[in-house]
C-alpha cells in the first residue's frame, strides 16, 4: 500500500515514529525519500520479545504460537544501512523506556541526530524539535507539490 502511494503521489518524504518510524527508514532507503524519525525501532522483532514490553503494551493478545509470522516478517524490512544518510534527520529520546536510545543513535550513526535528554518514547513535545524536524523533511524539491507519508501508531 505505501509502495503504491509513494509512486502514485509523488511522496518525497517519509516521517515515523517507533515501529512507523522502523518503516520509514526502509520505505526512505527503497524509494530515495527524506526522512524524519522520532525514536525509531531499529530491531522490532526483538523488542516484541521482551517480556516488559508483552506487558506494558498488551502484545500477548498477538498470539505468537499462530501469528508470530508477523513479528518474523519485520525482519525482511531491515535497513542495515543507509545509502544517503544525509537525506535523514532523527530526534532521539535518552529516556526511552521501550526502545533503547544507544541502540538508535549506534545504528544511525551517520545520520543527523537530535539528542532530547530525559524524552521518553512518546516524545509528546517532540522535545521542541517538530519544527526542525518538518523543516528539514521539507527541504525537499517542491515544484512539483510536497506530500509525505507519515506512520505513527495512533492510540
Amino acid at each position: 500500500m505505501c509502495a503504491q502511494l509513494i509512486t502514485q503521489h509523488d511522496i518525497t518524504a517519509v516521517c515515523g515514529s517507533s515501529l512507523g518510524g522502523f518503516y520509514a527508514l526502509y520505505l526512505a532507503e527503497k524509494y530515495g525519500l527524506r526522512c524524519g524519525l522520532i525514536n525509531p525501532a531499529i530491531t522490532p522483532w526483538m523488542d516484541f520479545e521482551r517480556n516488559d514490553n508483552q506487558e506494558r503494551y498488551d502484545i500477548a493478545e498477538l498470539d505468537v504460537e499462530s501469528n508470530g509470522h508477523y513479528v518474523d516478517q519485520l525482519q525482511s524490512y531491515f535497513t542495515p544501512t543507509l545509502t544517503h544518510p544525509e537525506r535523514c534527520l532523527v530526534l532521539i529520546g535518552t529516556a526511552d523506556e521501550v526502545l533503547d536510545h544507544r541502540q538508535m543513535m549506534r545504528h544511525l550513526a551517520g545520520v543527523r541526530q537530535i539528542i532530547v535528554q530525559a524524552a521518553d518514547h512518546s516524545m509528546s513535545d517532540f522535545g521542541g524539535h517538530l519544527h526542525e524536524l518538518m523543516q528539514f523533511v521539507h527541504m525537499c524539491d517542491l515544484s512539483g507539490g510536497f506530500w509525505f507519508l507519515i506512520l505513527f501508531k495512533l492510540k
